[in-house]
């Protein structure tokens, strides 16, 4: 294997029915088609950053509701307390 590239060694494992994957970065996996289809990565409403990349919900059932927990203050300012700093917000 270290005489091929990472695609030649997809290639051979995938003509002999091998399970496999290459082992992402983060900006590899933001780009991978998995992960834009199965929207994996969801950009949300931030109070310090603007927005936030983050992993979107796990598991999303049907009839389930979902959505991710964001910060409403400034977190350099303040200390969340309750349940109150935080705030649900669906992912796009």
């Amino acid at each position: 294997m270290a005489e091929r590239t990472q695609e030649e060694c997809l290639a051979i494992f995938e003509k002999a029915g091998v399970t496999v994957g290459a082992v992402a970065d983060v900006a590899q996996l933001a780009e991978h088609p998995y992960a834009l289809d199965r929207e994996v990565i969801v950009s949300l409403p931030d109070a310090d950053t603007g927005r936030l990349a983050m992993h979107n919900v796990i598991p999303r059932l049907s009839a389930t509701p979902d959505g991710c927990a964001v910060r409403r203050r400034n977190w350099a300012s303040t200390t969340p307390r309750s349940g109150a700093d935080w705030a649900m917000t669906r992912p796009p």
